[in-house]
């Protein structure tokens, strides 16, 4: 607990700008952000950091909890009211900071003779459910901790190379390969075959669906597992209705949960289009712009937010995807209504013909807008196939590099050997 804590001090974003509350005989350490820290737009003000030094299983990931509940009187170390004589309870392992390192170094000493090599479970039984039920198996991966240690005792330049992550990062989980969903297959499935509506479903609402956009926006050539696809179909029930959005908390989180996709991870046009053609892969779109012609509420306020942003580009290639925002909504017909349109057909005529010219124009612009977009796609897509070309040009001189500077660097180790 305290070596983390000593990388969170030390580091340059959040130096003089925490809070460290350590209470050594729980082996409980805690680090709270007590300034004004941005990152991806979110104010990391307040955010804790808590760490327990525990191997009791039971205690695993649920110990900061109980700390909070039971304000950490009654978990671990010695009973406050039997400690003068009476019996102790058991305790939990403290933290290895706290054992004199020269100590650590003599004892180390006097059994490496006897040092035996045993294969021990890493992850207590929880942590291993944890990992189990995260959103995606591509986030089952772990850094262990003996790949940093190894890095900053080393003071050879040559082991920079660990940090590459490739070299440092392995699967959490022996059943799930989490490095080669990243590396090979590019796919983004849970972690447990065959449950994906389970793993869906034990998180918040929306939550695994707005996760499965972000990450396609970010990762454009990964693509989604069709039992996923299916899954997010199927959990569509509960959610992707009217009844949910005709309350207003529902509406409220879903329109602001929706903007931040689109104003934070989408950065440019072809980000736009990737979010949108997500949404199609799981089949949203046809569901959710049905939903918008039926609540005009939700369509107006969705419209209205995407129109505040600067780039009114946007609103144009959501419309090109169905979303009735361009056109709105037809008004809501009643007796007295019909009646009025019955008793004034040449004055409706006439607007008629006013709106469908006015739609003719409004759909030339539409068309002229697109244009220009797709002549601007089109040379968006010529760069990055020349920049691709150019990475992989200097990425075969930058190996080469590295390969001869190794060479170069064992020709001295291999004279001293011999």
């Amino acid at each position: 607990a305290r070596y983390f804590i000593d990388i969170l001090q030390e580091s340059p974003y959040l130096k003089n700008k925490v809070s460290i509350k350590d209470i050594p005989k729980h082996g409980f350490i805690s680090c709270t952000i007590v300034d004004n820290i941005e990152h991806e737009s979110y104010d990391l003000q307040g955010q804790k950091f808590e760490f327990t030094d525990t191997f009791d299983s039971i205690q695993v990931l649920s110990v900061q909890k109980l700390l909070q509940q039971d304000t950490l009187q009654n978990q671990g170390g010695y009973d406050e009211q039997k400690a003068n004589g009476g019996n102790k309870k058991k305790s939990r392992w403290k933290s290895i900071a706290l054992f004199p390192q020269d100590q650590l170094d003599n004892l180390a000493e006097e059994f490496d003779q006897d040092l035996k090599l045993i294969d021990i479970e890493i992850y207590p039984i929880k942590v291993r459910s944890k990992l189990s039920c995260y959103d995606f198996s591509i986030n089952t991966a772990i850094i262990p901790l003996s790949s940093i240690t190894e890095f900053c005792d080393s003071e050879d330049e040559v082991n920079i190379a660990i940090w590459f992550w490739e070299y440092i990062v392995e699967n959490g989980l022996d059943d799930i390969d989490a490095i080669r969903d990243i590396t090979i297959h590019r796919i983004l499935r849970v972690p447990q075959p065959f449950k994906d509506l389970y793993i869906i479903r034990i998180h918040p609402t929306t939550y695994h669906f707005w996760r499965t956009i972000e990450l396609m926006i970010r990762l454009p050539n990964f693509y989604i597992d069709d039992n996923l696809i299916k899954a997010h179909i199927e959990d569509y029930d509960g959610w992707l209705n009217t009844s949910y959005f005709n309350e207003n908390k529902n509406r409220t989180k879903f329109i602001e949960k929706f903007i931040e996709i689109v104003q934070i991870y989408c950065k440019n046009i072809p980000d736009v289009r990737s979010m949108l053609h997500t949404l199609e892969i799981l089949q949203f779109n046809i569901k959710f712009t049905r939903i918008l012609r039926e609540i005009k509420e939700l369509n107006n306020q969705l419209m209205t937010a995407i129109q505040s942003m600067e780039n009114q580009q946007i609103l144009v290639i959501f419309s090109s995807y169905g979303y009735p925002f361009l056109y709105g909504l037809a008004p809501p017909s009643n007796n007295n209504n019909q009646q009025q349109i019955s008793n004034n057909n040449n004055n409706n005529n006439n607007q008629q013909l006013q709106q469908q010219q006015k739609d003719i124009l409004r759909l030339q612009n539409i068309n002229k807008q697109l244009t220009n977009e797709n002549t601007s796609l089109k040379q968006d897509m010529t760069e990055l196939r020349d920049a691709k070309t150019r990475l992989a040009i200097n990425s075969a001189k930058a190996i080469d590099e590295l390969r001869s500077y190794l060479l170069k660097y064992q020709q001295p180790l291999n004279g001293s050997t011999q």
